[in-house]
């Protein structure tokens, strides 16, 4: 039942892209375009000289500065999901089972404080891309299911496949919100000269 169970939650993926590329087919939504091979070229016409567009570059980004924002998401949302799953089993939601609560609870403390005091040795560009925090949450949220539920064996969601899917899938839903919003905000930090 376990494997298939994360099969499911791996199928799930498989149909947030199919999701998104339907999305995409709607009339009313946009992609921009996919780049071709090359651009065509042109010459200027005789006589005259080309011309030569210059662009700086851009900043350059330190390389743990990107992670930060993300430790930064895996750090607070473990803490929220430590809560959340309290009150799922408070509120009859979810089932309870004996385990190493207590050991599973100080790991993952332990894994947001170790995420919050790495993201502080580089907390000048956390404000940078807040997208990369969303991607940071969604990571724990899946990660720290997959571990509680089906390493540890912790807590069972009531409701069957599709409640298990919707735990999981919030996670990838993050993940893939992040990705998209990062994906956006970064293309407007470039210029494209024609």
């Amino acid at each position: 039942m376990e494997l298939f169970t994360m099969l499911c939650c791996a199928a799930l993926l498989f149909v947030l892209g199919i999701v998104r590329e339907v999305w995409f087919r709607l009339p009313f939504t946009t992609r921009k375009p996919e780049p071709g091979f090359a651009p065509v070229a042109h010459r200027p016409a005789p006589g005259t000289a080309p011309v030569v567009a210059t662009v700086a570059p851009p900043a350059p980004i330190r390389r743990g500065a990107m992670f930060a924002p993300a430790l930064v998401g895996f750090a607070v949302n473990s803490l929220l999901y430590v809560v959340f799953v309290v009150g799922l089993i408070d509120t009859g939601v979810a089932i309870g089972n004996d385990g190493p609560w207590a050991l599973r609870t100080a790991g993952f403390v332990i894994a947001a404080l170790i995420a919050l005091f790495l993201a502080a040795r580089t907390a000048d560009a956390t404000h940078r891309h807040p997208a990369v925090w969303l991607i940071g949450a969604g990571a724990a949220w899946w990660l720290l299911g997959l571990v509680d539920m089906h390493a540890f064996g912790l807590f069972d969601i009531r409701g069957g496949i599709p409640a298990d899917l919707a735990f999981h899938g919030s996670g990838a839903v993050l993940i893939v919100v992040g990705a998209i919003a990062f994906v956006r905000t970064s293309q407007k930090e470039f210029v494209h000269v024609r």
